[in-house]
Formats: structure tokens, sequence, C-alpha cells
């Protein structure tokens, strides 16, 4: 019968071969994860003193132990007694946990583990397969043809190895936006909507670009991804009050101790410091790429990464990986020459490190490039196969 109808038993073939092509995926990613994990585990986390990802683990461990409080500075001094047998001298980063609370389902598998340096080595290596399939659905949402150099170089970048070091949350976050977007692009908006409410866990990095394909859709009258945004927040946020009851006030007081120990940087301000004008002119940058009607739709989602970077209090350098999504842009746009120059530039400053303050110009910096280079490649969209509408 198949045979018989050849056009049948095509159709039946390519969704194998598919098929296979997801399975042979998910084990390579798999393999990945657990390379990954032993790598990072014996070269630097097994040992050390401190990684960003040790208070997170502390704060999901509470929960499970049955403790509803990780926001308190009773909590914080608890956990700081659990990984490190002391509390933390008042002056110093006193790594409370300052996320939101709809973070925990993401961290609980992790908490399970009672070493928190093999929770973390997972956790790295997880991070580096969300990467690695962000940045490969990243550019299936452009175009069919996928590259995994510019996957490697990015994995190799300064900003992204370090936030892999520390084990940021900022990977998860990075492939929410990309795997988002991938869906949104292949029109499974609801299923978009959810992989976005994910990356809201830190929404200084997402709101913008989450709020301009919510905006999109809407003005088309289309209501299935900003509905599987509030489907999603709304799982996250009813499982955290299951989890710990109500957080929002404990979290925003956990948020201005945060403030006060730990270094943050709000780019605006770095601006408006070395001259008004530079606000002037980055207004208008922003103006001019709101009113530019003939950006293609993959542009205007990639700018809206630096954008944030720069409108957004942020800390320390990891958040600069975000910049992942609109290089993969531009190196789609044949940009690899900026590509490049962006990417040694990341190292050079990373490398100078010309003063504890460093790390805040290198976020203007660095974003500014990033902007500056996609704003070059401000093309007709007539002219760019990219387009969604």
């Amino acid at each position: 019968m198949l045979i018989a109808k050849p056009g049948g038993y095509t159709m039946i073939r390519f969704a194998n071969s598919d098929r296979s092509k997801a399975i042979l995926g998910v084990l390579l990613l798999t393999l990945l994860v657990i390379v990954v994990s032993f790598v990072t585990y014996q070269a630097w986390i097994r040992g050390a003193d401190h990684r960003d990802f040790y208070p997170r683990w502390a704060g999901a461990r509470r929960v499970i132990e049955g403790e509803n409080d990780i926001y308190s500075v009773e909590a914080t001094r608890a956990m700081q007694l659990r990984l490190y047998g002391a509390e933390i001298t008042e002056g110093r980063d006193q790594q409370g946990f300052a996320y939101p609370a709809i973070v925990l389902p993401f961290l609980l598998p992790f908490a399970i583990i009672e070493n928190v340096e093999i929770a973390t080595a997972i956790w790295e290596g997880l991070t580096v397969a969300l990467l690695v399939s962000g940045l490969y659905l990243l550019q299936k949402a452009m175009e069919e043809r996928v590259s995994f150099l510019p996957i490697l170089l990015l994995l190799l970048w300064s900003y992204t190895l370090l936030m892999v070091f520390q084990g940021q949350i900022t990977g998860l976050v990075l492939f929410s936006l990309s795997a988002g977007y991938w869906a949104y692009r292949r029109r499974a908006e609801f299923l978009a909507g959810l992989l976005l409410s994910i990356g809201l866990v830190k929404p200084e990095l997402v709101l913008l670009p989450i709020t301009l394909l919510a905006a999109r859709t809407i003005a088309n009258r289309r209501f299935r991804l900003p509905l599987g945004i509030v489907a999603g927040l709304s799982v996250t946020f009813a499982f955290s009050l299951i989890l710990v009851g109500w957080w929002i006030d404990e979290w925003f007081a956990a948020l201005i101790r945060y403030t006060e120990y730990a270094q943050v940087v709000w780019p605006v301000n770095i601006l408006w410091n070395i001259s008004p004008l530079l606000i002037a002119g980055l207004t208008a940058l922003v103006a001019w790429g709101l009113i530019r009607l003939n950006w293609e739709r993959a542009g205007q989602f990639a700018i809206t990464v630096p954008f944030q970077l720069l409108l957004f209090p942020q800390t320390l350098l990891w958040n600069l990986s975000m910049l992942c999504i609109p290089l993969i842009y531009a190196w789609k746009q044949r940009a690899r020459v900026g590509v490049l120059a962006i990417w040694i530039l990341g190292w050079v400053l990373l490398l100078l490190n010309v003063s504890s303050e460093w790390w805040k110009a290198q976020i203007v910096a660095v974003a500014l490039s990033s902007l500056f280079l996609l704003f070059f490649l401000n093309l007709p969209s007539a002219r760019n196969p990219n387009s969604l509408d």
C-alpha cells in the first residue's frame, strides 16, 4: 500500500527522519551535559570556595527541608552556615536569595542532590546544553541552515565562559528567549509564550523582547502568545505559592538589601555622568529604531537585547552573554567581521581589568558596540529573507 501511494510513503519517511534527528539531538545533548558536568567539577568546582549557584541551591534546599523562609536575614545567615560553616562578614556580598520564587521549580531538581558541588557541576553542564540548544533554535528561527561555528565561537566568548564558570542562571534565560522566538516564528505562539515566561526569572534581561513580541501579536489580533506567557507565569507562581506561601513582599525587601551589598550598575546613570548628550543620543537611537517601519522582524527582536542591557540595572559581567542573541543575528546577516570584532573586544576588555569598577565600563561598551552593529545592519525588508510577515 505504501508503494501504491508514494506521496504518503514519502511523508512517513520524512517524519521518521525528523524524529530520528530529534532523538539523536537529545542523546548528544545528554552526553554534552555529562561531559561538561564532569569536566567542570574536576576543573574548577571541586573544592571551590564559592560559585553563584551555591546560594540558589541552598535556598531551594531549605524549601525541600520544609522551610518556607528563603528571603529573610535569618534565612540568609542559615544558608551561609550551611555552605561555608560561618556567617559572611558585613561589607561583603551576603549571597542572599534575591530571585523571584518562580525560579524554584527549576532549582528543586538540583536541590535534591545533597552535595552542592555535584549539583553545581550538573547545573553548569545543563547550562552549556541550553546555550547550544538555544543558539541552534535561534538560527533555525532565522533560516533553515544552521552553522555550529558561531555557536562554538560564542560558547568560547569571555562573558559566556564567565557565566558558565560562575554557575549563573543566565543560560536558562537565554534559552527561554531563543526557544520562545523560534516557536514564535513557527507560529506556535502559545508554546512561545510558555517558553518566554521562563525568562521572567530574571526580568531585568527579558522585559523588552517579551513586550515587543507580545505587543506585535496583540496588534495583529493574535492572543495565544500573551496567553501562553500568562499561563506559564501562573503555573510557576502557583507552584511557588504552594512551596513558600506569599513571597512578594519578602522578595522586594530582599532586593533592597541586595542592592546594598551586591555590585549593581545602571548603564543609563553611567552615560549621564559622562555626558547628558550620550543619553540624548541613546534616546535618539531608540526612537529611530522604533519608527523605522522597514526594520525586519528578526532585527527588531535582536536589537531589544542590547537595549535591555543598557536601560535596566545589571549585575556584573555575565549578563553580557545575552548578547549572543544579537550576535547570532549579525552572523546570519553575514556581518562576521563585526561579530569577531565584538568577540575580540570582549576578551580584551576582560583581560585588561583596569580597576574594580572596570566591569561597569565593559557592560556599557560591549552592549553599545552590539547596538551599533545592529543599526549598521538595518536593511530594508524587501532585501532581507528573514522577514516574518
